[in-house]
């Protein structure tokens, strides 16, 4: 399990939670699967284990991953994506979506690669 504390891109301190949940079959392709939470302050706002990624993927670019879909606003894809957020997530992501995604990028405009700079434990 690894945590990040993200405490200079948004309003408030983000942490994101992020461990190993197993492996799942996606066609022929075997992906890992991660379980992930993550708050706002103390109010947890996402949480679940549905994140793949391809086998051997470090925990901190996993965590890039999760943060990354865990941003995604209204425009960047379909409104399907958005039909099962709660009132409360709607909120979190009106507020702090895109200044907390602006933390994958880096002072160049680099896309950042992984989240280890802002790992804790």
């Amino acid at each position: 399990m690894s945590e990040y504390v993200i405490d200079d891109c948004a309003e408030i301190p983000h942490r994101l939670v992020i461990e190993p949940a197993g492996t799942a079959a996606d066609g022929v392709i075997t992906r890992e699967r991660w379980a992930y939470q993550l708050y706002a302050g103390e109010n947890l706002i996402f949480s679940g284990d549905d994140l793949g990624t391809p086998p051997g993927v470090s925990e901190a670019r996993a965590a890039a991953h999760a943060l990354g879909f865990l941003t995604l606003l209204p425009g960047d894809t379909d409104s399907q994506w958005f039909s099962d957020y709660s009132l409360e997530q709607i909120a979190w992501c009106d507020a702090h979506a895109e200044s907390l995604g602006m933390c994958l990028w880096d002072d160049d405009g680099d896309e950042m690669e992984d989240l280890s700079v802002y790992r804790v434990a």
